[in-house]
C-alpha cells in the first residue's frame, strides 16, 4: 500500500511537471510568426495654389528642399509654369522749344547740325566793317621859282636847286595828280613842279557775324517688354511604411516539441513516455504499469492534469500556424503488489 502511495505521488509530480512544461511552451515562445510591414504611402498630387508674378524664370525655392519623388519628405513641388508678356512702349518726345540764339563772330559759315533732340535754325550773318576803305591820297606838290626865268633850263633838282627856289608843299589841288617826282606843266614850257608819291586806296576790313537759334526737345524713353512667370504648387500627405517583424528566438528554457508532439524537457524537467512505463519513487524500485490494476488506475486518473488541446495564439495570428505541444501520461503504474 505504502509504494502505490508512492507512485501515485511520482506520478503527480511527473504530471505537473509536464504540465508546467506544457505550459512553458505555451507562452508565445514556440515559433516565428511573420509580420508584413507595410510600404510607404505617397498620395496623389493636387495643385494648392500659385506663385506671385515674378521676372525671375526660375522655380521658387522648394520649402521641403527635397526633389525626389519617390522619397515621403517629398511633400511640395512646382509645376506648370506659365509665362506671360507685356508689351513695351515706344519713345515719345517733347514739343521743341527756343532755348539760345548763338553767335559766331567772323569765321566761316557753320555746318548744318542736328539730332533727335537738337536743331539748328533761322541761320543768318551781316558784315561788321571793322576798318572803314580809304581812297588813294595825291602827295603833296611845290612849285619852283628860277631866279633867272629866261636863260632857265631845267629841270630843277628838288628840294634845292641854285637856280632857284621851290614853294612850300602844298596839298590840295595841283597839277598832274597822278604824277611824282619833278615835271614840267604845260606841254613843256610851263612851270616846274614837284609831287610826292600818292597813298594808295586801302581797302575796308570787316568781318561777318553769324547767329542762329537753338531749339532743342526731351527724348522721353519708352519701356521694354517684360515676360514674367507664375508656377502652380502642389503638393501631396506621405505616410512612411512600417519594416517586417520576426523573434526567432522563441524556444523557452524549460523545452520545446519535437515533430511527433513529444515534449523535450529542459533542465530540471521530468521525462513522460508514451510506452506505459516509466522509473519514479525515491527507493530505487521499477514500477511496472498493468492493465489490470483498475483501481491504480482510478487513482492515477483522479491525479492526471489534461494537457490543453490548443495553445492560445499570438495576438494578430492566425492559431493555426502554431504546433501544440503532447503530454504522454502514464495510464498504470505497478507497485509491485
Amino acid at each position: 500500500m505504502r509504494n502505490k502511495l508512492v507512485a501515485v505521488l511520482a506520478i503527480s509530480t511527473i504530471i505537473a511537471g509536464g504540465s508546467a512544461s506544457v505550459a512553458h511552451a505555451s507562452d508565445g515562445h514556440d515559433t516565428c510568426v511573420p509580420s508584413n510591414g507595410t510600404a510607404p504611402v505617397l498620395g496623389t498630387w493636387f495643385d494648392d495654389g500659385q506663385s506671385a508674378w515674378s521676372t525671375d524664370a526660375a522655380a521658387p525655392e522648394d520649402a521641403d528642399d527635397d526633389s525626389d519623388p519617390s522619397s515621403i519628405d517629398n511633400t511640395q513641388q512646382w509645376v506648370n509654369r506659365i509665362s506671360h508678356t507685356s508689351p513695351g512702349t515706344p519713345d515719345t518726345y517733347t514739343n521743341w522749344h527756343l532755348v539760345d540764339v548763338h553767335t559766331q563772330r567772323g569765321g566761316a559759315k557753320p555746318a548744318s547740325m542736328g539730332s533727335d533732340t537738337e536743331q539748328m535754325r533761322d541761320l543768318q550773318n551781316s558784315t561788321v566793317i571793322d576798318t572803314p576803305a580809304q581812297d588813294a591820297i595825291p602827295g603833296g606838290w611845290a612849285e619852283f621859282s628860277p631866279t633867272s626865268p629866261t636863260t632857265f633850263d631845267g629841270p630843277p633838282s628838288y628840294p634845292h636847286d641854285a637856280r632857284g627856289k621851290w614853294s612850300d608843299m602844298k596839298t590840295n589841288g595841283g597839277p598832274e595828280q597822278d604824277n611824282a617826282g619833278v615835271f614840267q606843266g604845260g606841254n613843256g614850257n610851263g612851270s616846274w613842279f614837284y609831287r610826292e608819291t600818292s597813298a594808295p586806296a586801302v581797302p575796308a576790313v570787316s568781318h561777318d557775324d553769324w547767329t542762329w537759334e537753338i531749339w532743342q526737345r526731351e527724348l522721353v524713353p519708352g519701356t521694354p517688354a517684360v515676360t514674367t512667370y507664375r508656377w502652380t504648387l502642389q503638393v501631396r500627405e506621405t505616410k512612411p511604411g512600417t519594416p517586417g517583424s520576426c523573434d526567432d528566438d522563441r524556444t523557452g528554457a524549460a523545452g520545446a516539441s519535437d515533430d511527433n508532439g513529444t515534449t523535450t524537457p529542459g533542465d530540471g524537467d521530468s521525462t513522460a513516455q508514451d510506452n506505459g512505463s516509466g522509473t519514479v519513487g525515491d527507493d530505487g524500485a521499477e514500477n511496472t504499469g498493468s492493465s489490470g490494476h483498475h483501481s491504480l488506475e482510478q487513482a492515477v486518473a483522479a491525479e492526471t492534469v489534461a494537457a490543453p488541446s490548443a495553445l492560445p495564439a499570438p495576438r494578430g495570428t492566425a492559431a493555426a500556424h502554431h504546433r501544440q505541444p503532447t503530454t504522454t501520461v502514464p495510464t498504470l503504474i505497478d507497485a509491485g503488489l
